[in-house]
């Protein structure tokens, strides 16, 4: 059946009661009228203020008296909510402690916030960040994207929903009603769609990855798709070294083995990098053209990689940056290289 994350805040006390923690949503409506004071700029945030999160200690730990003591001397001002990052980084400087600082956030400004609780960036939305506030920065755009898909008032009741989806369905032998209730999650298109992105967003950071590099990323897991990625550069590198050497080509069936004929022709190639790209070209029909059923496996797809970095390297079409560190880089052992 369809995951509904709203019914998941509706059991947010059931949760507590699983976990042995002593609170309720009624505990979190009190916190957020405590707190809405703290979006008046007048209003500073205190020792008084942050004390009254003592219930979570348990969890995050209890802030030094160095912090307690900050608190006083820096006259924090929440008021003016600035740029989310800004306000973010503002009190991890104090705190030194994210879920610190996202308790303070989320039960000041509950529709813009959630609290930072390891399992649900870690193990459902599957978040990264270079540092503790990019992390949680990133957590709160992505909490907001579930926020809108399932209709969720705030933030901060997003963030409840999923923690108490987490809390009521961990452990190595679930019931069969959490069994139920993982599976839902889990063939939830929507949600492994996003669970995919943050995944792979890493891999397909275009500052960090060319697309042959991420063809190599993906030779164990995924050898196919690996090499229909490689496939595609080969044929994008062919027209542009073709184009530069001013040699034609058309879009009829066989258009790249004719071109690599005629690259040959005109000595643009020789015919040792004729020979493979040849050779490419036959993998490149099983890929394109049969792919549920072509059988290429990691080492065949890593050394066509190896191959396309090679010879578009010598051919001046690659960065030798890239064919070192791709497939066929000699820390991989690959001496011909």
């Amino acid at each position: 059946m369809p995951f509904d994350l709203g019914a998941y805040y509706e059991r947010f006390d059931e949760a507590c009661g699983e976990r042995g923690f002593e609170s309720s949503t009624a505990a979190y409506q009190k916190l957020e009228s405590d707190f809405h004071m703290l979006q008046d700029e007048k209003q500073l945030l205190s020792v008084s203020d942050v004390e009254r999160l003592e219930p979570f200690w348990q969890f995050f730990g209890k802030p030094g008296d160095d912090v307690m003591r900050k608190i006083e001397v820096e006259r924090i001002s929440l008021g003016l909510m600035p740029q989310e990052r800004e306000v973010v980084r503002l009190l991890w400087n104090v705190f030194h402690n994210i879920s610190h600082v996202s308790l303070i956030l989320r039960f000041t400004c509950p529709e813009k916030f959630g609290i930072y609780s390891a399992p649900i960036p870690a193990y459902l939305l599957l978040v990264r960040g270079s540092s503790e506030v990019e992390e949680y920065c990133r957590y709160l755009k992505e909490l907001r994207e579930w926020r809108n898909h399932f209709k969720m008032e705030e933030v901060a009741r997003t963030e409840m929903a999923l923690w108490a989806f987490y809390e009521l369905t961990k452990g190595e032998n679930p019931s069969d009603d959490a069994k139920r209730r993982k599976k839902d999650f889990q063939e939830d298109v929507w949600i492994q769609g996003r669970r995919a992105s943050q995944a792979l967003r890493p891999f397909f950071d275009r500052t960090t990855h060319r697309e042959l590099q991420l063809a190599e990323i993906l030779t164990e897991q995924h050898p196919k798709l690996a090499a229909l990625i490689a496939v595609v550069q080969f044929e994008l590198l062919l027209k542009s070294y073709a184009d530069k050497q001013g040699v034609g080509y058309g879009k009829a069936k066989g258009w790249l083995y004719v071109l690599v004929r005629d690259l040959a022709y005109k000595k643009f190639i020789n015919s040792d990098q004729e020979f493979e790209m040849k050779e490419i070209w036959d993998i490149r029909r099983e890929v394109v053209h049969a792919y549920d059923t072509c059988e290429v496996d990691a080492k065949e797809a890593r050394e066509m990689i190896c191959t396309i970095c090679r010879l578009f390297t010598d051919l001046g079409e690659l960065d030798p940056e890239c064919y070192t560190m791709a497939a066929c880089g000699p820390e991989r052992g690959h001496s011909e290289c």
